[in-house]
């Protein structure tokens, strides 16, 4: 029984003893490196971000927009960013008095930017994707006769 004790006590010390020397994984990440990585390493503190919650999933999408009409959509501004969560802030645009800050877990969140989309050319070039012709005269996928 003693010989039992003491077999089971090195196996617990000898795991105790590898836990504590083990390297850092990302799940364990320091303060320090906060920031330099993960989901929200794409953020900055004071950007302004799109906050929105889908009822049907239950994740959290955190979003930003380079297109100007698409930027009055971003009414949260970052106030915090730590290895496994982000706090954000309601930018009262309107003065209505109205605040709120939240602070997001990594494990429900989606974070996407969206770069500028393209602008159709005022000059009449054909779109690619329909069948009508442009100022050419020809539709698209035929010759045009000498």
């Amino acid at each position: 029984m003693n010989a039992r004790l003491m077999t089971a006590g090195t196996i617990c010390a000898l795991a105790l003893a590898a836990f504590a020397v083990a390297p850092q994984i990302s799940a364990q990440s320091s303060a320090s490196s906060a920031g330099k990585g993960g989901i929200f390493s794409t953020l900055k503190v004071g950007q302004m971000v799109e906050f929105a919650d889908s009822p049907t999933t239950g994740s959290l999408f955190i979003t930003t927009y380079e297109d100007d009409e698409k930027k009055v959509l971003m009414r949260h501004k970052v106030k915090e960013i730590g290895h496994d969560y982000l706090s954000v802030e309601f930018d009262d645009r309107d003065q209505s008095g109205a605040s709120a800050e939240n602070r997001i877990p990594a494990a429900r969140t989606v974070v996407a930017h969206v770069g500028k989309t393209m602008r159709k050319s005022p000059g009449g070039a054909a779109d690619p994707l329909s069948d009508k012709p442009g100022k050419t005269g020809t539709k698209p996928g035929t010759k045009k006769k000498n």
